[in-house]
């Protein structure tokens, strides 16, 4: 049979293995469902007190009986059963007092022994439970998780009439509530995150009320200090969710306790008799699951579906194993609700930064068809986007698929680039415009991409000439501190692990998305220069700049001399509209053509891309040298030049064009070239003895020899 198994920790295998016969008290059961839960997270990626390697994990599972062993009596081949996790020894005093959750030689499925991440599991005859007549697999397995919070309800003596509060919106949290309601208690429910709470119906906030049972359903200290002080005299905190270990210590007044007759009880896990009980209220109609489930999913999908516990994104995952690919199985109110905020988009409608987080962490996470979020970008940028709906954009590419990296510099951190896609396509101009800042001074943080839309993009340039451009972050980060230039690759999985490279590789026009990602850097830049694909993005990219905590900003769009098309940097063909936030937090809009700042108008054919990258790499090296090109320097002169005035090094963009050109002329950016090639470059010196081929292909020996020495 196939299944997860768990070799080490953090690593887990998809695997044929010798479907187990059942002993003579056992039975086998194939595998209907299986639900996930943050418990499986733990226990896969960080490891857990109870758990023995290797095994195949999963604890909540209903499937249908395939095998019995010789002595197993009272059940039939065919038969639909819920699984009790639990095998106790039934002899103890724990046992005996209806305990066995706490049995001393309890073993748990997923734990001690193998559980149902798997297509078939075999169990104890006794484990098993007959799932009522007509209630659905995908129902009865919320048995499970729900016996846990009857077993925590019991343990708080919940009675109808009380007021209980629970901390926690998650699946746990959430079935919670549903179970204190259905025992007739009155329920608040303290949950800070706007997207569990759309999902607790009517269970309102009291926040300056006291309750007769406080529950803890979410692993922080600040809520179980938070339950304390609201816990009514003779009241019981319940400790339903642990904390991390070397967190779990806690601060309490037992005079408090003491002079309030209050209680403290842990609460783990669930008892067999449990499970009875969740399929009957459940099968009753009385406890409602089925608006839970966020996905449905292949097992064989685990590390995407882990990814979004993780993430907290959705509510209920459900695994099953004889689905082989479940990227796309979505349930209809999912699809509903985002095919609904398209249309709203369609029509017009603006989101707020939270709508906007909320559509892109779908997309981020793949939650939605590929035709969803193809039609979900594509009608955002019909409409026009908002600043809040890029900073939404830019937040979740942030927090779901960007390692960041902490910097700290008492001068300006700037990133320049820009988002691509623009109609216009030239040579690398920003890249060389960076090698020539940094030359002058200014600590730059590139990031940006291979091409997409056309032959060289900024990492395949830069791998050509020997940079690391699949480095880890830390390793860019050395690179910023000891030259003061690095690069980020944004279709690396080593700066966004996720998603960002499948979504851009598969789009050929300009989207929301390719805005966030060029904002979505691993480190903080304070300032920025950035080129638009569009001029009307101008104004909103700045604001959303502002918003996301940039100090001061430049965003451009050049023209050419017709102004029919454009570009995404300062153009020396036409003219270019410039949006600045200044210091103050000011913003204002102007234009400049290259006569403004002592420039002569190029021909597009002069700063048009080559056709190959060496090419590319080869103009590359003779332009920051001052060798030939007078048109390329020119715009790599225009751009440095602005960052220059960015950063207040100069006065204006002209006296910034004046810096750039001497700088380049002196010599200085073929050795910050050099500089940074040497800092971000490969342990196996792959980076260097491609930097030197290519200068002895361009025959710039005479440049570099001496630098290199």
């Amino acid at each position: 049979m196939k299944c997860i198994r768990v070799e080490t920790i953090g690593d887990f295998r998809i695997i044929e293995v010798p479907m187990k016969k059942p002993a003579d008290d056992e039975v086998t059961i194939k595998v209907a469902v299986t639900g996930l839960c943050r418990t499986d997270l733990k226990l896969i990626r960080q490891g857990h007190r109870d758990l023995t390697l290797p095994r195949i994990p999963g604890e909540e599972v209903v499937g249908t009986i395939c095998e019995r062993g010789a002595d197993v009596t009272g059940v039939n081949i065919g038969d639909l059963v819920y699984v009790y996790p639990g095998q106790w020894c039934d002899r103890c005093h724990l046992c005996d007092s209806g305990a066995e959750n706490l049995c001393p030689e309890m073993r748990i499925m997923g734990f001690h022994r193998d559980g149902g991440f798997a297509e078939y599991v075999t169990v104890p005859v006794r484990s098993i439970i007959t799932v009522p007549e007509g209630l659905n697999p995908d129902m009865a397995v919320f048995a499970e998780p729900l016996s846990c919070c009857l077993n925590a309800l019991e343990l708080g003596r919940v009675v109808s009439g009380q007021s209980v509060g629970i901390w926690g919106a998650g699946p746990a949290g959430t079935l919670m509530c549903r179970a204190a309601r259905a025992i007739g208690a009155e329920v608040v429910s303290i949950e800070p995150d706007e997207r569990r709470r759309e999902h607790i119906y009517g269970y309102g906030s009291c926040p300056d009320g006291i309750f007769d049972v406080c529950i803890v359903a979410v692993g922080a200290k600040d809520a179980y200090e938070e339950a304390l002080e609201r816990l009514a005299p003779r009241g019981r905190l319940v400790v339903f969710s642990g904390l991390s270990p070397g967190n779990d210590i806690m601060e309490i007044s037992f005079n408090r306790l003491h002079y309030l007759e209050q209680t403290i009880v842990g609460a783990y896990g669930c008892n067999f008799r449990h499970g009875r009980q969740a399929l009957g209220y459940i099968a009753a109609g009385a406890i409602p699951v089925e608006d839970m489930i966020s996905h449905r999913m292949s097992l064989y999908d685990l590390e995407t579906a882990l990814d979004y516990v993780q993430h907290r994104s959705g509510m209920k995952i459900l695994l099953y194993p004889w689905r082989r690919s479940s990227i796309g199985m979505w349930t209809d109110a999912s699809l509903k609700r985002f095919g609904n905020t398209i249309q709203k988009v369609m029509n017009g409608h603006d989101m707020t930064r939270q709508e906007s987080y909320d559509m892109f962490r779908q997309i981020m996470l793949n939650e939605q068809p590929d035709l969803h979020q193809g039609a979900f970008l594509a009608a955002l940028t019909a409409k026009g986007e908002t600043p809040h709906e890029i900073a939404g954009a830019w937040q979740a590419v942030l927090d779901l698929d960007t390692n960041r990296l902490s910097m700290e510099f008492r001068v300006p951190l700037v990133e320049n680039c820009g988002t691509g896609m623009d109609e216009m396509k030239t040579f690398n101009v920003s890249s060389a415009a960076a090698v020539v800042a940094a030359a002058g001074g200014v600590r730059i943080a590139r990031h940006g991409s291979r091409a997409l839309t056309s032959t060289c993009g900024t990492a395949d340039l830069l791998e050509a000439i020997g940079i690391n451009v699949e480095c880890a972050v830390e390793d860019v980060g050395r690179s910023i501190n000891t030259v003061g230039i690095g690069m980020f690759n944004g279709m690396s999985t080593s700066i966004h692990p996720r998603s960002l490279a499948r979504i851009l590789s598969l789009i050929r026009f300009g989207s929301t998305l390719n805005i966030a990602a060029s904002l979505a850097s691993p480190c903080k830049p304070t300032h920025g220069l950035r080129g638009v694909y569009s001029a009307a993005m101008v104004n909103p990219v700045c604001a959303v700049m502002k918003e996301i905590g940039y100090e001061r900003a430049l965003v451009v769009h050049g023209f050419d001399e017709r102004e029919e098309r454009g570009m995404d940097e300062l153009s020396t063909i036409g003219r270019t509209v410039i949006r600045e936030l200044k210091d103050d937090g000011s913003e204002t809009t102007f234009s400049i053509v290259p006569e403004d700042v002592g420039l002569e108008r190029s021909r597009y054919e002069a700063i048009a891309p080559m056709n190959t990258i060496k090419a590319e790499s080869i103009r590359f090296l003779k332009i920051i040298s001052g060798i030939g090109y007078p048109e390329c320097c020119d715009i790599v002169c225009l751009n440095a030049g602005a960052v220059f005035y960015l950063v207040g090094s100069a006065e204006d963009i002209r006296h910034g064009v004046e810096i750039s050109r001497e700088i380049i002329e002196s010599g200085r950016a073929s050795a910050k070239l050099v500089e940074w090639i040497q800092a971000q470059a490969d342990t196996a010196g792959h980076g260097r003895r491609k930097f030197m081929s290519l200068v002895k292909e361009a025959r710039m020996g005479h440049i570099f020899d001496h630098i290199l020495s």
